[in-house]
């Protein structure tokens, strides 16, 4: 229950293992976007108020634009130092 990604099973086995949410004052979440967004979904279901839940996301930024050719083959050159051949 406490290795691996955080899904939405997880955090229901840990509220009734561990923590009831009348226990929670506040919950601080940081993570993957798609972890967090499960996670904060299955709390307010459980009945922790939106109020005291705060997310921090992690995003993968988009994708860089298609390379040109030339930057293609600029990417594969290899160097040399002076006297190493």
């Amino acid at each position: 229950m406490l290795q691996g990604r955080i899904d939405a099973a997880k955090v229901r086995d840990i509220i009734a293992a561990f923590l009831p949410v009348a226990s929670m004052d506040e919950v601080f979440l940081c993570g993957p976007e798609g972890m967090i967004d499960a996670t904060e979904k299955t709390l307010l279901e459980a009945g922790v108020p939106a109020s005291r839940v705060y997310t921090e996301r992690f995003s993968a930024a988009a994708p860089p634009r298609r390379w040109s050719s030339r930057h293609r083959r600029a990417k594969s050159r290899s160097f040399t130092r002076p006297g190493k051949g």
